[in-house]
């Protein structure tokens, strides 16, 4: 999460300061800047989906389903059991 936030941290300033350089010297060449940027914001988004997805790994090496459920349940816990048969109502 650090890396994505970081990311667009840099991107930011990166924006910021071209857009500085480019507003004092029209002749500054923003284009490839721009494509820089794009490309660091592209990577924060690939660093936050990996953070999530590691997430969603972390918890069904952990036994519990991504909502928080245990493993092998309906999201709903709506009284399936694992092998998918119905637990008797009490």
């Amino acid at each position: 999460m650090v890396l994505a936030v970081a990311g667009v941290a840099v991107a930011a300033g990166l924006a910021g300061l071209y857009g500085w350089r480019w507003s004092h010297e029209p002749q500054f060449p923003i284009g490839p800047r721009l494509v820089i940027i794009l490309l660091i914001l592209l990577n924060a988004r690939q660093n936050l989906r990996q953070y999530r997805y590691a997430g969603v790994i972390e918890e069904m090496l952990a036994g519990t389903a991504p909502g928080g459920a245990p493993a092998g349940t309906s999201p709903a816990g709506a009284g399936v059991a694992p092998g998918g048969s119905r637990r008797p109502s009490a």
